[in-house]
């Protein structure tokens, strides 16, 4: 069902003026959120969390011994996942705005003996957690149980934040194939080329039909002419960790649409690309075409 164009949406207010602003998603959304607001304006993360576990009816539960092998950074990020915190009901409330990414959503995803969702993200496959947390579940990127599962999350989602009316900045993610650090380029060696592929085609689809779900809201892409990622990245490598001027390219049309009030229509999607969206998508799965590897 494509969603009614959303009025929430015809424009945005000064992007100065926004001081509370909640980020869902990745190290994409946040880097462009910093790029976009003020500096001193009140964040508030949903970090890193796929949608399914983010909508999960009730937190996991895990033995404390679990998170006691992880890093600090490691166990920010299980135990938000886990626990579900902060709350999105809360954390939508209490928004301006909302600036997002689905990253996340291209990871496994796992149903537990208790019936909460989590995020098959690289804590639980390094230390080899499936188990431990009692999974009943996976559900794999690339095929109909992910997708249908992914599907009933978006819709509880999309209607949480539509009858909230809060503006939405949507960025959507586009994995690279290159390096660049000190002038050369490298092949991203840390993912598979044909995983990488698969990513962009499946999250491509699912952004087109979150868009058209939430009515339509600024959608931001990454340009063509930025097909490299950033080694150096104070986060680490990855596909996805983008130069500081690459992020200032992305954001740059809705800064200018914010700054002559004019523009904003241009970001956003098509009406009809969620409904062609899920049907290829639909028709792809059905023949397992995305969750067979390579030969």
């Amino acid at each position: 069902m494509v969603a009614p164009m959303n009025d929430t949406y015809a424009t945005l207010a000064s992007l100065e003026s926004y001081n509370k602003i909640l980020v869902i998603g990745s190290c994409l959304a946040h880097d462009a959120a910093k790029a976009l607001f003020r500096e001193d304006a009140n964040y508030r993360y949903i970090w890193r969390m796929s949608t399914p576990s983010m909508m999960s009816p009730e937190p996991a539960s895990c033995d404390a011994a679990i998170l006691e092998a992880m890093s600090s950074s490691e166990r920010l990020t299980f135990e938000r996942d886990v626990f579900k915190t902060p709350g999105i009901a809360d954390a939508i409330e209490t928004a301006e705005i909302i600036i997002l990414d689905l990253v996340r959503d291209s990871y496994d995803f796992l149903r537990l003996e208790n019936g909460a969702i989590i995020t098959r993200g690289v804590e639980v496959e390094k230390y080899a957690l499936e188990e431990t947390l009692k999974t009943t579940e996976r559900l794999r990127l690339g095929t109909l149980g992910h997708f249908e599962m992914w599907l009933e999350a978006i819709h509880r989602f999309a209607e949480m934040v539509r009858a909230a009316q809060k503006p939405i900045v949507v960025l959507r993610p586009r994995w690279m194939h290159l390096y660049l650090h000190e002038w050369r380029f490298s092949l991203v060696g840390d993912f598979d080329q044909f995983e990488i592929v698969r990513r962009n085609l499946v999250i491509g689809h699912y952004g087109r039909i979150m868009e058209s779900l939430l009515g339509l809201p600024v959608a931001l892409s990454i340009p063509d002419s930025i097909s490299y990622a950033d080694s150096a990245h104070p986060w680490g490598s990855n596909p996805l960790h983008l130069h500081a001027a690459s992020i200032q390219d992305i954001v740059a049309p809705l800064r200018a649409a914010a700054e002559t009030r004019s523009g904003f229509d241009r970001l956003r999607g098509d009406k009809e690309a969620a409904h062609s969206s899920e049907s290829a998508l639909r028709n792809m799965l059905s023949e397992r075409i995305l969750s067979v590897p390579r030969l």
